[in-house]
């Protein structure tokens, strides 16, 4: 509840990308840097969900690898001691899990499946411009809009 505790998960919110799957670490606090304990819930939360108001202890790992085929993906490091990332199995998803393989979310993700345009559809992020709403399609899109974001708020870098 502290007023810096609430700017970081902020900032760290702007900074998520919610079209990628990855693992919510730690929601139940059992984790630490080093045992890799710690509940592991690649299913059901985005970026945005996994952090301090979900749980103080909740830790976002994106996932850097995914086989769409396979179902799984490399979703960062549980313990700063292992060698390996964690693989989600997404097959072990329920049938209205957010990262559910059949979902159109992970197929999107997986490549799987192109997005085709739609300017009806709620989940896919616009932001209004001068000339009227902008879809950010792409990571690239959303840093870059992040970015001049950043600049006009403090101002040069």
């Amino acid at each position: 509840n502290h007023v810096d505790g609430k700017a970081k998960e902020l900032n760290r919110r702007l900074q998520c990308v919610d079209s990628i799957p990855g693992l919510c670490y730690n929601e139940d606090g059992k984790g630490t840097d080093t045992n890799g304990q710690g509940s592991k819930n690649c299913c059901t939360h985005t970026c945005s969900a996994c952090g301090t108001e979900l749980s103080p202890f909740a830790r976002w790992k994106p996932c850097t690898s995914l086989d769409g085929e396979g179902k799984t993906g490399k979703c960062g490091f549980l313990s700063r001691y292992d060698s390996e990332s964690y693989e989600c199995d997404f097959s072990l998803c329920g049938p209205n899990d957010h990262w559910n393989p059949a979902a159109q979310p992970f197929r999107l993700s997986a490549g799987l499946e192109t997005n085709k345009p739609n300017n009806d559809n709620p989940n896919i992020p616009t932001v209004q411009t001068s000339a009227g709403k902008a879809r950010i399609e792409s990571y690239t899109s959303v840093m870059m809009l992040f970015i001049l974001l950043s600049s006009s708020l403090l101002g040069p870098l």
